[in-house]
């Protein structure tokens, strides 16, 4: 279920029944997800705040286990969350404007950062990310460089595995 509202929506989700073949094993999950975004809110549109998104979610799981998914490596509980803050700066009008524009109007650039963790029984990963995305239409098309710092703790080694992202995503 979710609230919507200018400006915002919030929205809870949930889900328990088997997971396994013979229908033994059960998973209980609870997922909040949320975003908050001036630029939806009379006023604030053409504010530089108007510039800001929020993003974030966080999941809760518990997880049924008999001997073959304890040896199998399956968790018994997993937890995680991500937040994200964009600020979208837009680009100069002249290339969105005119009968042939270089970009759609909504279009151009902006500034993101994100953090997320994950804990698997212990097993423990997060990252830290920070980029620069250009979308050339208002909502279909990103094409996002970012870097990304990537923590492993608890029972998971270290792993050298830091490093620069460029990647494209359309029509989601």
């Amino acid at each position: 279920m979710a609230l919507r509202g200018p400006g915002y929506e919030v929205g809870l989700s949930g889900h328990h029944g088997a997971w396994d073949n013979a229908g033994d094993l059960d998973l209980t999950q609870v997922v909040l997800d949320g975003e908050w975004s001036p630029r939806a809110i009379q006023g604030l549109e053409d504010h530089w705040v108007g510039g800001f998104r929020w993003q974030g979610e966080a999941a809760w799981s518990d997880i049924d286990r008999d001997a073959a998914a304890v040896a199998g490596g399956v968790p018994a509980s997993a937890d995680g969350f991500y937040t994200q803050v964009e600020y979208f700066f837009g680009a100069p009008e002249a290339w969105t404007a005119g009968t042939d524009p270089v970009i759609e109007p909504g279009g151009g650039f902006g500034l993101v950062h994100r953090y997320g963790r994950i804990d698997l029984d212990g097993a423990t990963r997060s990252r830290n990310a920070v980029g620069l995305f250009f979308r050339p239409n208002l909502d279909r098309t990103i094409i996002k460089f970012e870097y990304q710092w990537n923590i492993e703790g608890g029972s998971t080694a270290d792993e050298a595995n830091d490093g620069f992202v460029a990647s494209i995503a359309t029509y989601f």
